[in-house]
């Protein structure tokens, strides 16, 4: 359990840092580092391109075959409380229904995260 959460620690940090760069360079080119400083629109529109870059790269990690299955620190497992009952279904031969089942798990995940439309990135007029 604590390796588990010991690789989902740096598969975020591993996200994050570049995550924090490219927010970092949006603010830049926005003009952060300018005295004038920032409307509340350049920030505003700063958010939701950090946003929207941050969204397509997590559903061009996961939302493909195997996004979720082949990823340590995402993979889903059998719930907790199920896992006796996995075992004893191991222990009589049910080995390999119970590895399909999990991969079913992950791969309905990995259908699941489909892009965004643009139009939902869009702000409807008031």
């Amino acid at each position: 359990m604590m390796h588990r959460l010991l690789i989902s620690i740096i598969a975020i940090g591993l996200v994050a840092t570049p995550a924090s760069a490219q927010v970092d360079q949006l603010l830049k080119g926005l003009g952060a580092g300018q005295q004038s400083g920032l409307s509340e629109v350049k920030i505003g529109d700063g958010l939701k391109q950090a946003l929207r870059v941050a969204t397509e790269k997590s559903v061009s990690l996961t939302g493909r075959p195997n996004g979720y299955f082949s990823n340590a620190a995402i993979k889903i497992l059998m719930p907790e409380k199920l896992q006796t009952v996995e075992q004893g279904l191991r222990m009589v031969g049910y080995g390999p229904q119970v590895d399909q089942f999990v991969l079913s798990m992950n791969r309905a995940a990995d259908r699941r995260r489909r892009p965004p439309s643009r139009s939902s990135w869009t702000r409807s007029p008031a």
